[in-house]
């Protein structure tokens, strides 16, 4: 499986305007054949006659992938507005390239934000195989959690509302119903006003809004034991890696707010039952583009999900883990303070400076069992 799979963050308290976490909407369950070997995810492609090589790219991966199957998990195009757009050149071009690789092996299609108004007859001209949004799919032993995910952008409020009203069969009709030009137009100018905000406004997070954590493990405890949220996590550096290089650059006030926040993370993740069996800075990417920073877990088959929060012997495993994956040249100083950060939200019985002798004494003890890294990341 090519694409990164992994658990986002930050996990924020819930503002006021920010509505609770929506229901599992009804679960379709879909089996893999038991002869497939291989399925390929894609998502958030964005095909667009502007973006010749990414069209390439995504030709030739689907027409000669040894995969079984290809599942294309939302936005597969930039913008689509009625299945009467696929007459034009470009789309005639996507098409074809669909109709000749579902010839090959399946081709799955789930609609994202970008494209839910794909419909039937594009489906039949592409030869694509309707995935539901969400889908559970139970292949070689494990059950993975199929979305787009847009749904759980929950902080982002006003494109929730958008969304509710434009998935209504009302909505849908009325916009069916001007020309083409029209709609062509009124997405174009949608685009244009979203990437103007992001451009001019200071940073705001409703415009980068990310899966609510909370809500995506409601989802996936709701929907079974052990499930994947899959997403596109190849642009984010590693943990290790980005703290090496903010330690050798001096930056001592952009490690302590990195710091800080995956202090933050880990702790949430615990408190909300989310384990990870083998946690070091490897499998933690970082979204530094925004504050606080963004992180995904990777290696999720190493993830479990617990019906309560994490028990301490877990815990201390996974701080272990970790300490033992940081340059050294993080100090003594750093690291306590990540402790303290991580601690606070940890209701463990005594008063602080006996929870931080019973800390440095048990992941002490598992560190000794483990190779400390010098100044390079454990692979």
């Amino acid at each position: 499986m090519p694409r990164g799979m992994g658990a986002s963050a930050p996990m924020s308290a819930r503002g006021p305007d920010v509505p609770e976490p929506p229901p599992l909407p009804p679960l379709a369950e879909w089996a893999a054949p038991a002869a497939w070997r291989r399925i390929d995810f894609v998502s958030d492609l964005h095909l667009a006659s502007a973006l010749p090589r990414t069209f390439d790219a995504w030709a030739a991966h689907l027409l000669h992938t040894p995969a079984d199957a290809v599942l294309m998990l939302g936005d597969l195009f930039e913008v689509w507005v009625g299945d009467d757009q696929r007459g034009g050149a470009f789309e005639q071009q996507c098409v074809q390239v669909l109709a000749e690789a579902a010839s090959r092996r399946c081709i799955g299609f789930m609609p994202g934000n970008r494209d839910f108004l794909l419909g039937e007859a594009m489906r039949r001209d592409g030869a694509l195989m309707a995935l539901a949004d969400p889908t559970a799919l139970d292949a070689w032993g494990q059950r993975l959690l199929l979305t787009h995910g847009d749904a759980l952008c929950l902080a982002d409020v006003a494109y929730q509302r958008f969304r509710a009203e434009s998935r209504s069969e009302h909505w849908q009709r009325d916009f069916a119903a001007l020309p083409l030009a029209e709609r062509l137009a009124r997405a174009g100018a949608a685009r244009a006003d979203s990437d103007r905000r992001r451009r001019e406004q200071p940073f705001d997070p409703a415009l980068w809004a990310d899966v609510d954590p909370a809500a995506a493990v409601a989802w996936m405890r709701a929907a079974g034991r052990h499930l994947t949220l899959l997403e596109d996590l190849s642009p984010f550096p590693r943990l290790d890696h980005v703290v090496r290089r903010l330690a050798r650059a001096g930056s001592r006030d952009a490690l302590r707010r990195l710091l800080d926040a995956s202090a933050d993370h880990m702790a949430r993740l615990h408190a909300m039952g989310v384990y990870h069996g083998d946690l070091k800075g490897a499998n933690v990417l970082v979204d530094d583009r925004v504050r606080p920073p963004r992180f995904h877990l990777v290696d999720t088959d190493s993830v479990r999900l617990m019906a309560r929060p994490v028990d301490a012997a877990r815990r201390w495993k996974n701080l272990a883990q970790l300490a033992a994956s940081i340059p050294v040249s993080v100090t003594r100083t750093d690291r306590l303070r990540w402790w303290r950060r991580y601690a606070s939200s940890w209701p463990v019985v005594g008063d602080a400076r006996t929870r931080e002798r019973e800390a440095a004494h048990r992941v002490g003890r598992l560190l000794a069992r483990k190779i400390l890294v010098v100044d390079e990341p454990i692979e």
